[in-house]
């Protein structure tokens, strides 16, 4: 469908740009996955031109602002910032957040790949092997995407996250925090996601932000190789679980860690 007006930043940011993730086995989320566009677990084996360009080629799934869908917005969002800066995704991360944070084992690939592990996605009673140690997350991307491309230690993961939980800096005003922790999506936005956002949660900006108090938790999100960090300020926490088994179904997440752990407050 052509789009009824442009595509914003924003609407990237908040996962609505009309593109993404539809997981519905629907022609559309078939001829993405065959173009090589689906979500994850690895950024795009394509160089950003030929990325955008067969992205260009597809249908949009629902008009910008209409539904929030999962994944390719923060692909786009990787080319938008390179270009934006003049130079390299890699490079504009260190500058501007590794370097400060501090976070020496975060990056597209990983410093050391002797201390990466293998990585295992279930598959019925076993589990399959999704990347070995000297796999994909060992050598250089041909994408650097921020949807499913960096590697990091649960260290760094907690030291930004805490960051963040601390006001932001020195990477972020406390305000450009709040905003990115601030539930931007309507109600039927929400309802248009489906099971991809939990109940209980709804979106920010780039982030999952709790909406019911009853839930453990503040901003922060899962990821489907079997990994989680959250944090709530509010409760003085942040916590990140990093595992090597990827979630096997919707049903299938990190809940009883956030649970148990919120238990022992």
């Amino acid at each position: 469908m052509p789009a009824a007006r442009e595509i914003t930043v924003r609407d990237l940011l908040t996962n609505t740009a009309g593109f993404g993730a539809l997981f519905d086995g629907s022609p559309l989320d078939v001829a993405t996955v065959e173009r090589g566009l689906g979500a994850g677990p690895f950024s795009p084996q394509l160089d950003p031109e030929e990325y955008l360009a067969r992205l260009a080629g597809l249908p949009l799934a629902a008009q910008p602002g209409e539904r929030w869908l999962y994944h390719a917005c923060t692909d786009v969002l990787s080319v938008l910032l390179a270009r934006a800066a003049g130079r390299p995704l890699g490079t504009v991360l260190t500058e501007r957040v590794t370097g400060p944070l501090g976070l020496r084992d975060t990056g597209f690939r990983a410093r050391d790949a002797r201390r990466l592990t293998a990585a295992y996605l279930p598959d019925g009673a076993d589990l399959a092997l999704l990347d070995g140690a000297d796999g994909i997350a060992a050598r250089p991307p041909v994408f650097e995407g921020l949807a499913a491309g960096l590697v990091a230690t649960a260290g760094d993961v907690l030291a930004f996250l805490a960051a963040l939980a601390d006001g932001g800096g020195p990477v972020l005003t406390p305000g450009s925090v709040a905003v990115l922790t601030t539930p931007s999506l309507t109600g039927r936005q929400r309802e248009t996601a489906g099971d991809f956002l939990p109940a209980g949660v709804s979106w920010g900006l780039q982030i999952g932000v709790r909406v019911d108090d009853g839930l453990p938790g503040g901003w922060g999100w899962d990821g489907g190789t079997g990994t989680t960090g959250w944090a709530d300020p509010a409760r003085d926490l942040v916590a990140v679980l990093l595992t090597t088994r990827g979630y096997g179904g919707p049903d299938d997440d990190l809940g009883a860690f956030w649970r148990a752990l919120h238990r022992c407050l």
